[in-house]
């Protein structure tokens, strides 16, 4: 099987749930699995992100928030959740 990894995540610019509000320097990318998880990556200073290298992370069950934050994280430790809900879901 092959996985999706954090290479498969494509940033856009953050907008606010309202569709109208930029946040500047802030971006986010969602990938949703066959298995109905998925996850909300975001990267910038109003999150619990550095704002380069790190990133906050949020587990989706049907596109919906599940669990999280996940703060701080690299982009090796987002590929090990993308992988692990890939193979297992959530405990």
């Amino acid at each position: 099987m092959t996985y999706k990894t954090f290479a498969d995540l494509e940033f856009k610019p953050f907008v606010k749930n309202d569709g109208c509000q930029l946040l500047e320097g802030t971006t986010r990318a969602e990938l949703n699995f066959d298995n109905r998880y998925g996850v909300s990556v975001v990267c910038g200073d109003l999150f619990l992100s550095d704002g380069k290298d790190t990133y906050e992370l949020g587990i989706l069950y049907d596109g919906v928030l599940f669990r999280g934050p996940m703060a701080y994280m690299t982009s090796e430790q987002v590929t090990s959740v993308m992988i692990e809900l890939q193979t297992n879901g959530v405990d």
